[in-house]
């Protein structure tokens, strides 16, 4: 994604072989990964919004209505955002978690980093339902909206994080008592098949054939025909 220029529209088109293609051998809904690729939307939305203000230059034209470069680049944005948190969305949907740190591990990421990723997708859904006590036990003692000014919930983040630090100093003794080294161990040997190694070779060249740009050029001499 980051190899094409930032007018690049037709050029990322073939790139949604991908996803759609995983997501019919996955047979995923396609309605949930939309709604998490939504999430991404609007940071993507803040970070192009002002691209057609700035470049005005007019650069692609559909029949008689002329596109700027600014508003080409915007488009091009919410493309790559679209190819990229699929490809991450599908990757988490098919892949547990641990697997995915297992790779990363195994690809030479520095043992610390991957054991804190692990460690927080395990615990942030504690942390979040710790702190929905918290909220809900504050909510039981206050009568008429009382108590929900900003300054009562700063002693409840300390209160928050004075749980979590206890939290984790018990977590940590068990895992010790558990006999942890710090070492991800899988159940299952990972191993790689001959499926494996075709479907990276096939979606490889796949990519580098898009990315020459011969599809791209099919597509625009088929849209420079309609156009016409």
């Amino acid at each position: 994604m980051t190899s094409h220029n930032r007018y690049a529209i037709l050029s990322l088109l073939p790139y949604t072989i991908f996803p759609v293609t995983m997501l019919v051998l996955a047979d995923l809904p396609l309605r949930v990964i939309l709604q998490k690729m939504l999430l991404a939307a609007p940071f993507t939305l803040f970070v192009g919004i002002l691209n057609p203000f700035f470049d005005t230059t007019p650069m692609l034209q559909l029949g008689n209505i002329y596109l700027t470069g600014g508003f080409v680049s915007f488009i091009s944005i919410f493309l790559r955002m679209f190819l990229c948190v699929t490809a991450s969305l599908l990757l988490i949907a098919t892949t547990p978690f641990h697997e995915i740190c297992h790779s990363l591990r195994r690809l030479g990421l520095p043992k610390p980093f991957v054991i804190q990723l692990m460690l927080l997708h395990r615990y942030i859904f504690l942390l979040a339902e710790e702190a929905a006590r918290l909220i809900q036990a504050r909510s039981l003692r206050s009568f008429n909206g009382r108590g929900a000014e900003l300054r009562y919930f700063i002693p409840m983040l300390g209160q928050l994080l004075l749980r979590s630090m206890d939290r984790a100093q018990r977590v940590h003794a068990a895992m010790l008592s558990r006999g942890f080294t710090g070492e991800i161990h899988l159940l299952r040997p990972s191993t790689i098949k001959n499926t494996d190694i075709v479907f990276v070779a096939a979606w490889s060249a796949a990519f580098y054939l898009f990315r020459t740009g011969i599809p791209s050029h099919i597509i625009r001499r088929i849209g420079a025909f309609f156009l016409t």
